[in-house]
């Protein structure tokens, strides 16, 4: 007879014996009738999804620790046009919605600048997680 390593499911029956694997669990998931303790990196902003229990959690606080802040450089421009945002704690998961709608980022999200598209008028607001920031109103131009 031969020995082979072998890798078996959780729970799964190997050659009549029942085996242990090593397992990766999702925070708050249930491994074999065990909760299990995983570690959890969180977005820069956000929350850990409601879990709670002894999960190690890293939360950034954003661009520098910087607070979230944002000015428009310019409040009209013309359908399509992109506006530059200023202010600090950009991340690259900041997001940018104008009127309510998410708003295109054009090129990379720097630390203290956003370019996005501007396909209509409205209120810009920046997000970051769950921070948000209002910059200002844009009109729309023909």
């Amino acid at each position: 007879t031969s020995t082979a390593n072998t890798t078996v499911r959780p729970g799964a029956n190997a050659n009549g014996e029942t085996s242990t694997a090593n397992t990766t669990v999702r925070p708050g998931a249930n491994a074999n009738g065990e909760t299990s303790t995983a570690n959890t990196t969180v977005r820069p902003g956000a929350t850990p999804r409601g879990e709670t229990g002894t999960a190690n959690t890293t939360v950034d606080t954003g661009a520098a620790g910087q607070p979230l802040t944002c000015r428009l450089q310019i409040a009209r421009l013309p359908r399509n046009g992109y506006v530059v945002i200023e202010g600090t704690g950009f991340v690259p998961e900041t997001t940018v919605k104008i009127g309510g709608v998410l708003a295109q980022i054009r090129g990379a999200v720097q630390p203290e600048r956003i370019s996005a598209r501007v396909s209509r008028s409205g209120t810009v607001v920046v997000y970051r997680g769950d921070e948000r920031a209002t910059c200002g109103p844009i009109t729309v131009i023909n």
